[in-house]
C-alpha cells in the first residue's frame, strides 16, 4: 500500500484508512474460506451504502468466490429468485434495521433453499452460532494461513468476479 494511512471509508459508522480495509477485507475473505465456501460459488450480500459493503466485495475478490449485492428493497419474492438461481452459498444481511427485519425474510425462504449453507450479518451479532462480519474483522485470522494465500486464490482481472442484476 502506497499510503496505509490515508483515509479510504467513511460512513456514520467507521471512518477507516487503507491499511484497515486491507487487514478487514483480507479477514473476511479467510473467514469465508474458513466456512468452506468455495472458489467460483456466489455469496449475496443484501446491505445498505455501508463501509462494510466495499470491505466485503474486496473480500470476495481476494477469495474468488463471486459476489452478487441486490437492491436493499427486495423483499421475500425476490430474495428468494435470487438465492436460488445464483445458488448461493451464503447471504449477508444487516442484523438489524429499522425498516425491515431481513434475518426474518431470510430464515422464512431458507427451508426453500437448498444451496444456501451460511447466513451472515453486517453490523452487529445474528442468533446464536450465526457468524458476522464483525466476528471476521476481530479475528487475525491472516495468522492461520501462509502469507502469500490470498494470492492463490484471489480473481485475476480477466476472470468473471461479480454478478449484476437488472430488474
Amino acid at each position: 500500500l502506497r499510503t496505509p494511512f490515508k483515509e479510504a471509508m467513511v460512513d456514520s459508522h467507521h471512518r477507516w484508512n487503507w491499511a484497515d480495509v486491507k487487514r478487514f477485507s483480507d479477514r473476511i475473505a479467510l473467514g469465508l474460506i474458513k466456512l468452506d465456501i468455495k472458489r467460483d460459488e456466489v455469496v449475496v450480500a443484501q446491505l445498505p451504502n455501508w463501509a462494510e459493503n466495499f470491505v466485503l466485495w474486496l473480500a470476495l475478490q481476494k477469495a474468488g468466490i463471486l459476489g452478487c449485492f441486490p437492491a436493499t428493497t427486495y423483499r421475500q419474492v425476490e430474495m428468494e429468485q435470487v438465492l436460488r438461481g445464483l445458488r448461493a452459498a451464503a447471504v449477508v444481511i444487516p442484523s438489524t434495521s429499522e425498516r425491515f427485519d431481513f434475518m426474518d425474510m431470510v430464515q422464512s425462504i431458507r427451508p426453500r433453499l437448498p444451496n444456501l449453507r451460511h447466513v451472515l450479518t453486517a453490523r452487529g451479532k445474528g442468533p446464536e452460532g450465526m457468524p458476522s462480519l464483525q466476528d471476521f474483522i476481530q479475528q487475525p485470522l491472516e495468522k492461520q494461513f501462509p502469507p502469500d494465500y490470498l494470492q492463490k486464490t484471489r480473481f485475476k482481472f480477466w476472470e468473471v468476479c461479480a454478478i449484476n442484476l437488472t430488474s
